[in-house]
């Protein structure tokens, strides 16, 4: 993959619930990769211009600004059909750019964020492995691209030793469901130590004040954090349903700051990691029992927590993600 010389330009939307996240994670992590091998990286966010135009007009003055000032030529997207337009975005692919888009939308939104535009990409990833055949059906070329971590930021945490670590059981995110609060009360009855930071947790807060913090993450850094002081991050798979799940940024920041994950089991969860890296659950109701059975016997659980970490340090990072990315497109489909 020579990208020496090229002029690649990241087009995502820079709202401020994903700004931290994309500016981390995608925008540091593509500024490194320009270093490495020697190419022009540059960032556009399309969602000011319909903020300020609309949805018509804004796509079609954020493609002349990419036809006319930016001219790439590789364009990197994280676009959806909500805000902008199919017509206009086909422009960008008709005039020779080479256009990638990263759609992490999860499944229950292909139809109404993904359908209209995936046309008018060369390349479309999707992190929903059930989902893939779905675009061979539809002749397109796609391919599994799970989320990941910026190591670069990882090396900025202070990484706790594992015995010291001052939480049992963490969890940072919003509360969906309510047995999300049972699971959380049911730990927290059993004497462990818990800690939830988001919204939605007043349930949890009326029962067990100690364990909810009132307020939500403010930064990257505060969430790697608490992480990184945890012995245990719970992910909650069954958002959206079993039959649903997906990989999550949290499945790999909790194991890249050292904690025991335990998480849903499911294709792409063990595609990613193997069953002596991480704690995998079939129900989601078995989560206290598990934690009691990973807190009671702190030798194997160390161990554990060491081998997620090198896992996803070794393989599960931004840096490794877009390299996978560039590389399959100028592989298999510039070929």
């Amino acid at each position: 993959m020579d990208l020496k010389g090229k002029r690649i330009l990241l087009a995502c939307p820079m709202y401020p619930v994903s700004n931290g996240y994309i500016r981390l994670n995608w925008i540091e992590t593509l500024k490194g990769l320009s270093i490495k091998h020697g190419f022009h990286f540059d960032v556009i966010d399309f969602l000011e211009y319909k903020r300020i135009w609309g949805k018509q007009q804004g796509t079609k003055l954020f493609v002349d600004r990419i036809l006319n000032y930016n001219k790439p030529d590789i364009l990197l997207g994280h676009i959806t059909s909500d805000h902008c337009e199919a017509k206009e975005l086909m422009r960008l692919k008709e005039s020779g750019i080479k256009t990638i888009n990263i759609f992490f939308e999860g499944a229950h939104c292909f139809d109404s964020c993904a359908k209209d535009i995936i046309s008018c990409f060369d390349l479309w990833t999707d992190l929903y492995l059930p989902g893939m055949d779905r675009y061979a059906a539809l002749g397109v070329k796609a391919v599994w691209l799970p989320v990941g971590i910026n190591s670069d930021f990882v090396k900025m945490i202070e990484i706790k030793d594992y015995k010291s670590r001052t939480i049992d059981v963490s969890f940072v995110g919003s509360c969906y469901y309510s047995d999300c609060v049972d699971i959380m009360r049911r730990i927290c009855d059993d004497g462990f130590n818990v800690q939830v930071c988001g919204p939605r947790w007043e349930d949890l807060s009326s029962t067990h004040p100690k364990a909810v913090k009132t307020f939500s993450i403010t930064s990257q850094k505060e969430m790697y954090e608490i992480y990184a002081n945890s012995k245990i991050v719970v992910n909650f798979s069954d958002v959206g349903g079993p039959d649903l799940r997906i990989l999550r940024g949290r499945d790999f920041e909790a194991t890249a700051c050292g904690a025991v994950l335990v998480t849903g089991i499911f294709p792409a969860m063990t595609r990613c990691f193997d069953c002596n890296e991480v704690f995998m659950y079939k129900s989601q109701s078995d989560i206290p029992d598990l934690v009691k059975k990973i807190l009671g016997d702190p030798v194997n659980s160390e161990i554990v927590a060491q081998r997620g970490r090198q896992r996803t340090l070794m393989e599960h990072t931004w840096q490794n993600r877009f390299e996978y990315l560039l590389d399959y497109y100028f592989k298999e489909i510039a070929k």
